[in-house]
């Protein structure tokens, strides 16, 4: 078979050439070498997310995306920044996102997105469409094309399929955004697979944000795996649902909705800057327990901490048995009490000034 010299044409023949070959055909020719891309950036059928329009991006297909990425990966542009989103429910998906932002703010808006996604599947579930063969590496995949947004991947072995895709999109370098988790409807074993086949991809991927929903459907050992050894930003709790006995968390800011089964304990047991509960079952005794905690020298990763209590907020409470201590200073208006312990830090409560307030309880500490 004899081979076209494409690139021995002169560049005004080549450019045609490259014009009037389809795009995702072009995209695999980039793919081929660093030389063979610069000269197709050169011209319109460009492969560079920096030269495409958002038009040009929203007709390529999730694969296309996909080799997109590869090459962006490649030239290691700091104006694409790439991110994943890693979602572990009753599906198991890899969703991905890529923006040219046309300076280096960071505050400033993207110029092009790019999303796409894959989800990982057992060959025998049942799913509508045609079936393909996909390469990954040296490995021929079926898969159902479901949009140009998302991919279905069909496995025998699923548990395979996610440690294959983990380790095939660590390449790529995305910074891992985010991780869903959310059991309802999952199978309760290949749930908790997934959750450790996962932990390696996380902690190498950075530092994402946490999302759980139906926290009561996880075993405690799922718990464990998921929050032991791995840093995560913010943590997002969805209640309502069990907290084991033993839980606790360490991250910069926890928040969980509807947290009724979140306990003092559970509180004084986690390491996190930021807490925020929306309706638990705490009381204006338990945030005496809070403060006393604080003022021994503990919570000391605590910086600001928001209860939505079960019943009003009462001061004098949080207050009591606080006159029995030595070497602190209290100086209160009429919209927030400060407490300075020995060592110079400050605990400022606020006051609550009307009935949509009465029942919270915010606390924050600093050095001045």
């Amino acid at each position: 078979m004899n081979r076209f010299p494409l690139l021995r044409l002169p560049y005004v023949a080549l450019r045609e050439v490259i014009l009037s070959t389809d795009r995702s055909d072009v995209i695999n020719l980039a793919l081929s070498s660093r030389k063979t891309c610069r000269i197709i950036n050169t011209t319109r059928n460009t492969v560079s997310m920096q030269k495409m329009s958002q038009d040009d991006v929203d007709g390529l297909s999730a694969f296309d995306k996909l080799n997109i990425a590869c090459l962006e990966t490649r030239e290691n542009s700091t104006k694409v920044r790439k991110s994943i989103e890693l979602r572990l429910s009753e599906q198991f998906a890899f969703s991905f996102l890529l923006s040219h932002y046309g300076n280096d703010s960071p505050v400033s808006r993207p110029s092009c997105t790019m999303s796409f996604r894959f989800q990982v599947n057992s060959i025998n579930d049942r799913i509508e469409g045609p079936r393909e063969i996909m390469r990954f590496q040296d490995l021929d995949v079926p898969v159902i094309i479901r949009s140009r947004e998302k991919i279905c991947t069909l496995w025998e072995d699923i548990d395979f399929g996610f440690r294959f895709l983990s380790y095939h999109f660590q390449q790529f370098k995305f910074r891992m955004e985010s991780l869903e988790v959310n059991p309802r409807g999952a199978d309760e074993s290949k749930f908790s697979r997934f959750l450790r086949n996962s932990a390696d991809f996380l902690r190498s991927s950075g530092k994402p944000d946490l999302s759980i929903s139906n926290i009561e459907l996880m075993t405690d050992s799922d718990l464990q795996t998921l929050l032991h050894n791995t840093d995560y930003y913010t943590i997002i709790i969805q209640g309502p649902g069990r907290f084991p006995d033993n839980f606790a968390c360490e991250t910069i800011c926890l928040t969980i909705f509807n947290a009724d089964g979140f306990t003092l304990k559970h509180l004084l047991n986690s390491k996190c800057e930021r807490v925020c509960l929306k309706g638990t079952q705490m009381t204006s005794g338990d945030m005496r327990e809070v403060l006393n905690n604080w003022m021994d020298g503990r919570l000391e990763s605590l910086k600001d901490l928001h209860v939505e209590l079960r019943d009003y907020l009462y001061i004098a409470v949080v207050l009591t048995g606080l006159s029995n201590r030595t070497g602190y200073d209290v100086n209160r208006t009429e919209k927030f009490m400060v407490i300075r312990r020995r060592d110079g830090k400050k605990a400022r409560i606020s006051i609550p000034k009307d009935e949509r307030e009465r029942k919270m309880f915010d606390m924050s500490i600093c050095y001045y």
